[in-house]
């Protein structure tokens, strides 16, 4: 709760250093994902080539079949691990600006890497996002059941 209240508001307050005034960007289109767990995913050298193109959101279990072998607060749908990539540029007038990236939802248990570093940022003139989603603990929920990026992500400069 405390990192969401963080996140809520950092956005909503000026950033020291930075002029007011806060441009909001849909941040769902033109991501790749694949299914399974895969050795640095988050590397931007990866070929990603052949990963699925999709727009968020994303619920990778609703697209399984249901088996009376899943967990049922999985909905009896299969979880497991996914990864999700995306290639970005930013304008050269947000150079010296600070730069967020909201994730309205991801179910669970996920890490973020900025350009290969573990929640981290580093300045060039592309960047990728990737995110791991480990849902592999069926038994987890009594709330959501499904699995993924299920919520909408901005970009906020």
């Amino acid at each position: 709760m405390t990192l969401l209240i963080t996140i809520v508001l950092s956005i909503n307050n000026r950033v020291d250093g930075q002029s007011a005034g806060r441009e909001v960007l849909n941040f769902n289109f033109g991501w790749k994902f694949y299914k399974g767990d895969i050795s640095n995913g988050q590397d931007p050298n990866l070929d990603d080539r052949n990963w699925r193109a999709l727009n968020l959101p994303h619920d990778w279990s609703i697209e399984g079949t249901f088996s009376k072998d899943y967990a049922s607060s999985t909905a009896y749908l299969p979880a497991g691990i996914g990864w999700y990539r995306k290639s970005f540029k930013l304008p050269a007038t947000e150079k010296n600006r600070k730069v967020f990236i909201n994730f309205d939802g991801i179910y669970n248990n996920s890490e973020v890497w900025i350009n290969g570093t573990w929640l981290g940022k580093r300045p060039g003139k592309g960047n990728l996002i990737a995110v791991k989603v480990d849902h592999t603990k069926y038994g987890d929920s009594r709330w959501y059941t499904g699995s993924g990026i299920y919520r909408d992500v901005k970009l906020i400069f």
